[in-house]
């Protein structure tokens, strides 16, 4: 019998499916550089829900990567106060938004 998940938990699991298909699109897609790849978004950049500063926000995604452990480097600046480029933790990011990076990579 399958176990029954939370709601927080169908929702990790949903974040943790969209970061392992970015690394995966990354991989295939992007920059090799060092240790990782990554993809840096020019004109229409994808623009998704997140938390910025505790805040709740629309957040701009500039570039993204991710490194051979796995772990990802996401550069952006809040819609309404541009000009200010800065990391968004990857757990920060909304589940389900993920997938408007994903789908502007390739």
């Amino acid at each position: 019998m399958k176990k029954k998940l939370s709601i927080y938990e169908s929702v990790q699991e949903i974040k943790h499916r969209e970061q392992k298909e970015l690394a995966e699109k990354l991989q295939r897609y992007g920059e090799k550089v060092d240790d990782g790849y990554e993809w840096h978004f020019e004109g229409e950049c994808p623009i998704i829900a997140a938390y910025d500063y505790e805040d709740p926000c629309d957040v701009v995604i500039l570039a993204v990567r991710v490194d051979k452990d796995g772990n990802f480097t996401v550069i952006g600046d809040e819609k309404n106060d541009r000009g200010n480029e800065h990391d968004i933790n990857i757990d920060d990011i909304f589940a389900g938004q993920i997938d408007y990076i994903i789908s502007e990579i390739g």
